[in-house]
C-alpha cells in the first residue's frame, strides 16, 4: 500500500462523527485503504480485520454507509457514502475531494514557482550597448505560443458557470458524462469545458424547439440490456478502463432506465 489518505478537517463536523466509535473507525479505514479511484477491495471480513472491529459492527457500519443521510454535507447520492462493486466497495464522494486536492496542490506549486523565479516579466534595463549588435536584416522571431493545461472542473464549478449563462445544468450529470468518456470530445482531448457547457445549452434549446417522441418500453428495455452487457464486460475484466467512475455511471444509467420502464407500465 503506497501513499497516504488525506483527511479533511470537515470530517469532525460531519454527521458520521455522531455515530458510535466502531462506525467511525470503519469509515476512516475505508478512506485509508481506498485507491486513487475510490475503490476499496475486500469483503466484510477483510475490512473487519483491517479496522480491528468486530464483524457485526463492520456489517452495521457498511449498511449505514449505504443508506441516505439527510444530514450529510454533500447532497450527492442522497448522502450515501459507498456503493457495492465487484470484490469490494466504491467511496462515492472520493472524486470530489480528490479534485479539490488537485487544485490546491497546483495552486501551492505555482506559489512556490513564483517565489523561486521572481517576476518573470522583469527585464534588465542596464544593457551594455557596446556589446550588443543588432542587425536590421535579421527578422524578429515570433513569440512562442503558450498552451494552457486542461484542468477538470468540479460539479460545483460546472453548475456555477452554467448559471452565469442562464442555463439550468446538473453539474454532476455533466461531470459523470465526461469522466466516463475520459474527458474527450470525439477522439480529441477536451480543451475547454466551458465551451462544452455552452454546446449543451444550445443542444437543449434545439431539442426543446423540436420535441422528439419519448422512447417506447421495448426501446428502454434494449438500452437496459446494453448497459447490462457493459457491466458484465467490466465484471469479467474484458474492458481496461478507469473502472470506478465508469461502473458508477453505468449503474446510475441502468437505475434511470428501469425507473422509466416502470413509469410506462404504470401509465
Amino acid at each position: 500500500m503506497v501513499g497516504f489518505a488525506k483527511l479533511v478537517p470537515e470530517i469532525v463536523q460531519s454527521s458520521i462523527w455522531n455515530e458510535k466509535s466502531d462506525i467511525r473507525i470503519v469509515w476512516i479505514t475505508l478512506l485509508a485503504i481506498k485507491d486513487k479511484n475510490g475503490y476499496v477491495r475486500g469483503d466484510t471480513q477483510v475490512i473487519s480485520r483491517m479496522a480491528n472491529v468486530s464483524i457485526e459492527a463492520t456489517t452495521q457500519a457498511l449498511d449505514k454507509f449505504q443508506q441516505p443521510d439527510p444530514n450529510s454535507h454533500i447532497p450527492d447520492n442522497e448522502g450515501r457514502r459507498i456503493t457495492p462493486a465487484p470484490g469490494g466497495w466504491v467511496v462515492l464522494n472520493h472524486l470530489i475531494y480528490r479534485l479539490r486536492d488537485t487544485k490546491e496542490n497546483h495552486a501551492e506549486y505555482m506559489r512556490k514557482w513564483r517565489g523561486k523565479n521572481g517576476d518573470v516579466n522583469k527585464c534588465d534595463s542596464q544593457v551594455n550597448n557596446s556589446s550588443v549588435s543588432v542587425s536590421a536584416s535579421k527578422s524578429v522571431s515570433s513569440p512562442k505560443r503558450v498552451t494552457t493545461r486542461f484542468v477538470k472542473p468540479t460539479p460545483e464549478e460546472v453548475a456555477e458557470y452554467a448559471s452565469t449563462i442562464e442555463f439550468n445544468l446538473d453539474g454532476n450529470k455533466f461531470y459523470d458524462h465526461y469522466e466516463a468518456k475520459g474527458w474527450v470530445i470525439g477522439k480529441s482531448p477536451m480543451k475547454s469545458w466551458q465551451s462544452a457547457v455552452r454546446y449543451w445549452k444550445s443542444s437543449q434549446a434545439e431539442r426543446q424547439s423540436s420535441p422528439t417522441k419519448p422512447p417506447t418500453w421495448h426501446e428502454l428495455k434494449s438500452k437496459c440490456e446494453h448497459v447490462d452487457r457493459r457491466l458484465d464486460s467490466l465484471r469479467d475484466g474484458k474492458e481496461h478502463r478507469n473502472f470506478t467512475p465508469l461502473w458508477v455511471g453505468l449503474v446510475k444509467a441502468k437505475k434511470a432506465l428501469k425507473a422509466k420502464m416502470d413509469e410506462q407500465v404504470k401509465g
